[in-house]
């Protein structure tokens, strides 16, 4: 298929209440000739309510790429991880069909990961003694195409199945070691979606840096 949809994702990857969710994609053509269509997108926010749609015309020239944005308003009670799949139409025929997730942010699911204390040269997770077994990742996780909270928790998942309890990303340090918005939402999402799955979480915040902190 010449035409099809790439880079399908929300515009942030955690939301707060009341923030309008802003779905982007795009369409590349390497047909000979252009290709007019439309780009359904849809918003699977809560498993109360129907998902909210938008639909988007789309004109993609002969060996082109199209951007296509929308923007969709959340459910009222939306559950932890929302889902939005982007639907790619040429002459009224579904051709390709892309999703990507992003997070709700819950302060009260972020509260309620496991607690992981270190007394008496010992480890104990939720009270008890407990040799951990964890897992090591880096900065692809935020800044891959192919990866989006909705392949994160899936991942997550996956891990606490097999015995995991300690997820570390190596993450990214910025220049200047200035961040974002952008970037503390991808943490955060991060960060909750490891407590919902009961995981501990170890942000690599400036390894490999020199740095001093109080032992607080």
């Amino acid at each position: 298929q010449p035409t099809f949809l790439h880079n399908v994702r929300t515009e942030q990857t955690l939301y707060r209440p009341g923030e309008t969710i802003r779905c982007l994609a795009r369409v590349s053509n390497h047909a000979a000739q252009a290709r007019a269509g439309e780009v359904l997108f849809s918003l699977h926010g809560s498993a109360a309510a129907p998902p909210v749609c938008c639909r988007v015309p789309v004109q993609v020239e002969a060996d082109a790429t199209q951007s296509v944005t929308a923007e969709l308003s959340p459910p009222a009670l939306p559950d932890t991880v929302g889902r939005v799949t982007a639907e790619l139409y040429l002459e009224q025929r579904l051709v390709d069909r892309l999703e990507a997730g992003f997070v709700w942010e819950r302060p009260d699911v972020m509260a309620s990961g496991p607690e992981l204390r270190m007394s008496d040269n010992y480890l104990t997770l939720a009270g008890r003694p407990l040799f951990l077994f964890g897992s090591d990742t880096y900065a692809r996780t935020y800044q891959s195409a192919a990866e989006n909270p909705l392949t994160w928790c899936r991942e997550l998942s996956a891990a606490r199945d097999i015995g995991v309890r300690l997820y570390e990303n190596l993450q990214y340090t910025p220049r200047d070691y200035r961040f974002e918005e952008d970037d503390w939402r991808k943490f955060l999402a991060m960060a909750q979606l490891t407590q919902q799955h009961q995981l501990v979480f170890m942000p690599g915040m400036l390894i490999g840096h020199n740095t001093a902190v109080p032992s607080e």
